[in-house]
């Protein structure tokens, strides 16, 4: 396995006879994907082949409420599974865990298809008895942070954007109607719905 671990990564310098379980991990940034690990395997001697490699971690792997790509960044989607927020640059072929909303379902996903990095968030509040049915949140970085922006006291079933005379609209199908709302952001600053 040492010496499968060093050709998966091969920036690691060590030889393979001095490595150890913590040594044998991929470089930093850099995707842990199933081609990382089958593509070595037939040069490996003494490593047999195999049908398929599945590798666990952080992954959309049930209840997945919301999937979306983001048309504006090549090869992005974003998924929501049960209260998690997830992201993959490479088309699924790998996963990243960007955020958990605990007490919440992730509900709806719309990356705006004219600002890059711009993504809408809904989840639904868990607790029954709570007076907050709904969440949105909003992303200015491709999901690597996210801001609430708004509580509601119904559902929300879906999101969808808008631009109209240069404003960016976040529109809002509700158990109570469609609403639509004015975005004010800025790349510094803390992005906010215009909520009357």
């Amino acid at each position: 396995p040492h010496r499968l671990a060093h050709l998966i990564n091969p920036n690691n310098p060590r030889h393979p006879a001095d490595m150890t379980e913590e040594t044998t991990g991929g470089p930093c940034g850099v995707a842990f994907t199933r081609e990382r690990v089958e593509r070595p395997c037939p040069q490996t001697p003494g490593v047999p082949k195999f049908p398929s490699v599945w590798l666990f971690g952080a992954a959309p792997i049930r209840r997945i409420r919301a999937l979306t790509p983001d048309w504006r960044q090549p090869r992005t989607w974003y998924a929501g599974s049960q209260n998690n927020l997830y992201r993959s640059t490479n088309d699924g072929n790998g996963w990243e865990l960007m955020w958990t909303f605990s007490g919440e379902t992730v509900w709806a996903i719309e990356p705006n298809p004219d600002n890059d990095g711009l993504l809408a968030l809904v989840t639904r509040v868990d607790e029954p008895d709570s007076p907050v049915k709904a969440r949105v949140y909003i992303s200015t970085d491709c999901g690597e942070t996210v801001t609430k922006v708004t509580d509601f006291n119904y559902g929300i079933e879906d999101i969808g954007w808008l631009l109209r005379a240069n404003l960016t609209i976040l529109l809002l199908a509700t158990d109570q109607g469609l609403y639509e709302f004015n975005l004010s952001h800025q790349r510094q600053k803390p992005p906010r719905l215009d909520v009357p």
